[in-house]
This record gives structure tokens, sequence and C-alpha cells, in this order.
């Protein structure tokens, strides 16, 4: 019984941690598009892309690109996918989600 509520609360953990991602991306899409009009996202090198990165990193996630939902035929600073988060919670989280 205990292992079933344990996996029952992972699950809902995980759900969580995802709409959280999805949501601290677009504050961080928001701020990026405010400060950085001129600058394209496409281009990893672009102010408006580091912007991106470094407000992810401040919310406790790191730019990784080898995760399988992470599509480079776009632009890869603005795909939440392309972040994994710093907790170990979290991270275990993502890795049963990819299993």
């Amino acid at each position: 019984m205990r292992i079933k509520l344990g996996l029952l609360m992972a699950l809902f953990l995980g759900a969580c941690s995802d709409q959280a991602k999805s949501k601290d991306m677009l504050a961080c899409r928001d701020q990026a598009d405010r400060f950085y009009q001129g600058y394209n996202n496409a281009d990893m090198s672009s102010p408006r892309s580091k912007y991106i990165v470094a407000c992810m990193a401040a919310k406790g996630y790191t730019f990784e690109i080898s995760q399988a939902d992470c599509d480079s035929q776009h632009a890869l600073s603005t795909q939440s996918t392309c972040y994994v988060p710093e907790s170990w919670i979290a991270s275990i989280m993502a890795w049963f989600r990819s299993q």
C-alpha cells in the first residue's frame, strides 16, 4: 500500500513540476521579449537566448539539449523540454517520465 501511495505522489509531483517549468519558461520568454526585442531566439549566442537560459538557471533549471523531447528544428532556448530541473526530486521524476 505504501508503494502505491508513493508512486501516486510521485506522479502528482511530476505533473506539477512540468506545469511549473512551463510557467517559468513563459515568464522568462516574456522578460526576454521585453528586453531583447530586436534579437532572434534561433541563435544561441544572441543576448535574447542567453537571457532565457540564465533566467531558467536562476529558477533552478539546467539547459540540456540531449533530452529526447528537445527538438532542434525550433529555437532551443525557448523549449521547456530542453531544461532539466536541478533538484534531485525533480530529476528523479523526469527520469521516470522518460522511461
